[in-house]
Order: structure tokens, then sequence, then C-alpha cells
């Protein structure tokens, strides 16, 4: 059958059902009309929480409830369903962009919460908002912005067809397309302005509270983790428990979230997948394990004695610990067991104005006593020192790859290629639009290369190799580097690539 279905210049596709009949598409001024009618029809009459709090008992609760609707609307990301053959509205995903909030500033659905009047709006907010509180995402996923699936509807008439499912594949294309930088915010004209809010946002995760037997399928279904779960039975409204207004078979809300991947597809490991992620705060502990096991082949560690020198190797710790600040460490992660695997400890600079210190060369300075270990940072220290990256590439900020490990099961399959290459990717996106916890926007990633391995890494990344150093030529303790290493890695190279 030809489609004639008129569409608006703003129309942006994002699928259909496989037969055709209904399209996906963001939210537009035209189709949001048709949106909101299916919210009251199917979503305020039919959804658990609404049902469960008696949004339909108070006729102005579900008025406010339409306004956070068009609130999330403004932000560009909500997605409708269309009937090809009607032309009308028949499900709608809602969606609200989340940004990460300041210490003791409030989120924004306790914002809204707090211009509620009516009991029923209000506690359906106050859901929302202890659900989403049972895990702080933003931390959690070490993200600071998120796409929130907020209100999913089907309408009454056309239940049964994955309409919800392909509403949120929709929308977590959406945000799979915002995190790789691309302009899909689409402007939808409220009360006389179609200003987008929320700009330019690249979220890190996919989140939704999911509220049915239904949603929490979908959610499994399109790879999302359950992270919390509050039973309806623990919930009271009004003298009664929210499960006493649901049918029996709906047990809980479930706080759901999807990590964005932004270093492109996984590649596998001698165990199955190997997927590469920004360090998280639950994972601090396993990278430096690897940093620690890995460290014993590693050339200058070898070279300067850390391994002959009691307290070498822990001391070492404490200067990952600070370069793990920067928040730009790259782990490679075995998707089986959540392992990490492999790192790359990365650290972001600016010149320094006269008469500052590097914080970390405070830390190395204060913490730092083993001899051996103040050895291998001198001699990454006076590598870099040989040539002035922020002169010679004119450019005022620079990521450095500190350090890259992995596992010794895991050696062989290229994931120290891929930690690299995370990094870098890392690095550009940071460069294009930052993040609201780096200052620094780096222009060119540099490292101290140290092997024949590493060393192969950076030319196929196209690293421009600036300065090379032969172990040779260092000696520490009455030996040379040299011999201490053996004869298969000669030096250590200095190479930079501008982002």
């Amino acid at each position: 059958m030809l489609n004639t279905r008129k569409r608006m210049p703003s129309y942006r596709p994002w699928g259909s059902t496989e037969d055709g009949a209904i399209e996906f598409e963001s939210m537009t001024t035209e189709t949001l009309p048709g949106a909101l009618e299916v919210i009251k029809e199917s979503f305020f009459t039919d959804e658990n929480t609404c049902r469960g709090v008696e949004i339909l008992s108070e006729p102005g609760a579900s008025s406010e409830l339409e306004d956070l609707c068009l609130n999330a609307a403004q932000d560009g990301v909500s997605v409708v369903a269309i009937d090809v053959a009607t032309g009308k509205v028949v499900g709608a995903s809602f969606n609200k962009i989340q940004m990460q909030q300041k210490p003791g500033e409030k989120s924004a659905f306790e914002v809204f919460s707090e211009t509620c009047k009516y009991k029923s709006s209000k506690a359906l907010m106050d859901v929302m908002i202890l659900v989403d509180s049972k895990v702080d995402l933003f931390k959690h996923y070490n993200v600071d912005c998120i796409l929130e699936v907020m209100f999913l509807v089907t309408a009454r008439s056309h239940r049964g067809k994955r309409i919800a499912e392909l509403l949120m594949a929709s929308s977590i294309e959406i945000a799979r397309q915002l995190k790789c930088h691309k302009d899909v915010q689409t402007p939808v004209e409220i009360q006389g302005t179609n200003v987008i809010t929320n700009p330019n946002c690249v979220p890190g995760l996919v989140s939704a509270i999911a509220s049915s037997n239904y949603s929490q399928r979908i959610a499994e279904k399109l790879g999302f983790h359950s992270l919390a779960e509050i039973k309806f039975e623990d919930f009271v409204f009004n003298g009664k428990k929210v499960s006493e207004r649901i049918d029996d078979v709906h047990k809980s809300w479930r706080l759901v979230a999807k990590r964005m991947k932004m270093f492109g597809s996984s590649q596998a490991g001698p165990f199955g997948t190997i997927e590469y992620r920004l360090l998280t705060e639950d994972k601090i502990e396993s990278a430096i394990e690897i940093q620690q096991k890995s460290m014993r082949q590693e050339n200058v560690a070898l070279g300067v004695g850390l391994y002959e020198e009691e307290g070498g190797p822990e001391a070492m710790k404490t200067v990952f610990y600070e370069v793990i600040k920067d928040n730009c460490t790259i782990v490679a992660i075995d998707v089986k067991t959540e392992e990490v695997v492999a790192v790359s400890f990365n650290k972001l600079h600016a010149p320094l104005p006269i008469g500052e210190t590097d914080p970390l060369e405070e830390v190395v300075r204060n913490h730092v006593k083993a001899r051996s270990s103040l050895a291998l940072i001198e001699f990454l220290s006076d590598v870099e020192s040989r040539v002035d990256l922020f002169e010679r590439y004119n450019v005022s900020g620079a990521m450095e790859v500190f350090y890259v490990g992995t596992d010794p099961k895991y050696r062989g399959f290229r994931i120290g290629h891929g930690v690299v290459a995370a990094s870098l990717a890392l690095a550009r996106g940071l460069k294009k639009c930052g993040t609201a916890q780096n200052k620094i926007t780096p222009e060119v990633a540099f490292g101290v290369f140290t092997s024949n391995y590493s060393q192969r890494i950076a030319d196929i990344l196209k690293f421009e190799w600036l300065e090379t150093v032969n172990y040779t030529d260092y000696e520490y303790w009455g030996k040379t580097m040299a011999e201490r290493i053996g004869t298969e890695h000669k030096c250590a190279k200095l190479g930079a690539v501008r982002l």
C-alpha cells in the first residue's frame, strides 16, 4: 500500500512495525496534542501508579501531570507512534533529560513535586522520586546526563502490537545518537516558544521506572539492568496500600537502566565479549588490582627495580588513585563476568600558571617515599619534559595515556589496543563538548610507550613520535635499566596525536 501520509518538515523517523502499519518518530509540535490525548485516555486510566494513587479522583491532578509532559516534551527527545492509515498518534514515550545536580540542588522531579497542588499528583511524583533515590545513577554509572523514559503509553485500541517496546527502542536510539554528538533533539512549540531545554546534552544512560510486568519484560528484552525494586504493598496512599488498587498480577516498581556505549563495538576476548567503559566507582579497586598485577611485567617498573624494594609497588597505588580523579580512565570489562580485565589510566593536563604545582606532584612529594617509585615517576617526567606539547601543538589542554595494563590471562587479544583506542574516543568527545566534571578540554593525547607492544599500538593509532630514550642510558642502584629489562625491549618513546 502506498504511504501518502503528510509529514511536517521536522519529521524525524525512528522505524516502524514489521508490517509498516505503525511508524515511530520524534514528537513534534503537530503530534504533541495527539500524544497528550493518548496520555489522558490510556495512561491516567490504566497505568499502575496512576491507579494506585487515584489520579482521576482529583480532576486537577491529571492536568498537573500533563504540565509535566509538556515540560519533558521541551527537551526534544520524546517519541510518538503513528497509525499510518489514520495519521493518529497511538502511542507515546515522554522522555526527560536529567542532568546531574550540584550538591544541595533539587532534581527536576523534586522541583516539580513542590508545585503540585493535588494529593494524588504529588503522590505520583513522590513515588518517582522515591524509586529514583534508591540508586544514584549518576554516581553508579559515572555519568552527568541521563535520558529518562518518563511516561510510556500505548492507546487501548492498539495494544498487543509491540508499540511500547518499539517506542522504548526508539528512545534508546535517540540517546545513542546524542551520545555520538548527533543533533537529534526536535523542537516542540509550547506556549509560543519552541526553544529546546537541555540542548546539546550527551546522555550516558537511559533509565526508566517500570511499573508493570509488561514494561519490566520490555526493559529486560532491550538490555536494561534492574537496579532497585519497591513493592506496591509498601507504599500507602489515602490509608490504603497501593497494591489494593492494582491488579494482583503486577507487584512492584523497578528502576532500570541501560548504559549508552561510547566506544564503538565490543571485541571478543578469550572467554567472551569485551566492552570498553569509563571507570566507575564500583570498579576502582578492580582497576587498581589490574595495575598491580600487570605492572610486574612493565618495563620501566622492571628497569627501576620497583619489585626489588619492599613497599615500592604499594606506593604506586597512591599515584593511580590521584590519576583516577580526572574521571577519564577507561576499563575493559569481560561482559560475562563483569570483571575488569584491562585499564588505561588517563590524566588531563593544562599549562600551569607560574608558581603553581601540579596536584599529582604534590601527592608524590607528600606521600610517595619508596625510592623505586620515585625513580619510575622521575623517569617518565624526564622523557615528557623533553618536548613542550602545549607549545608544539599550540594547545591549552592534553590527555596523557598514563598507564595501560592488561590481565595476563587476557593478553594477545588486542585488548590493550582497545582501551587506548577507547581513551582517544573519550578525549575526542571531551574536546567536542566537554563535561560538567572536567574543566580541561584536551586537544592532543600523548604518552610514554615503554615496550615494543605499546609502541605498535601507538603506531596503529597514528601517534607521532617526538622523543626516544634508550634503556642502556639510565642506571639505577648499580644496574642499567637494560640489564633488568632484557634485550627484547630497548627504548621508551614519547608519542602524541592531535585529536
